[in-house]
């Protein structure tokens, strides 16, 4: 009897073990999930050097701005905060760049006598920003 006793102790101490280890295993899982996401809270960081024009968006004057996608459906828009104020938003299109950018870098086009910023990289990010109808870009500036 004491045998039998010792085979169902042993059974329910592994049926416990491996619930345990599936348990820890699924919660690290969501854990790293969760971590993935929120590199999907897109904030960074842009130093903007001289007064510039965002496409169909805001004149920003030269400064530091936290720059936030406001949304990833249909057309996201794009928040600019400087000292946590929100100072202009602008819509924006999310391309897939195919690779993580290894820096964040705005672009921009100096057509007729003004600087206009079409696209934003960002550090970390697959997906780049782009403003209006983004083409060549001229110089570029890292943030971050």
């Amino acid at each position: 009897m004491q045998g039998v006793v010792s085979k169902s102790v042993f059974k329910s101490l592994l049926t416990s073990v491996v619930a345990s280890l599936f348990a820890l295993v699924f919660v690290a899982g969501v854990a790293s999930a969760k971590r993935r996401d929120r590199s999907a809270d897109k904030v960074a960081t842009v130093e903007i050097d001289q007064s510039t024009q965002v496409l169909n968006g805001p004149t920003l004057q030269p400064g530091t701005y936290q720059v936030k996608l406001l949304g990833e459906s249909g057309t996201p828009q794009v928040g600019f905060y400087q000292n946590d104020n929100l100072v202009g938003q602008a819509p924006a299109k999310l391309v897939d760049e195919g690779s993580r950018s290894n820096e964040t870098a705005a672009h921009f086009n100096n057509a007729n006598g003004s600087r206009v910023l079409t696209q934003i990289d960002v550090d970390g990010w697959t997906k780049s920003i782009q403003f209006g109808s983004a083409g060549a870009s001229g110089s570029a500036e890292s943030g971050q």
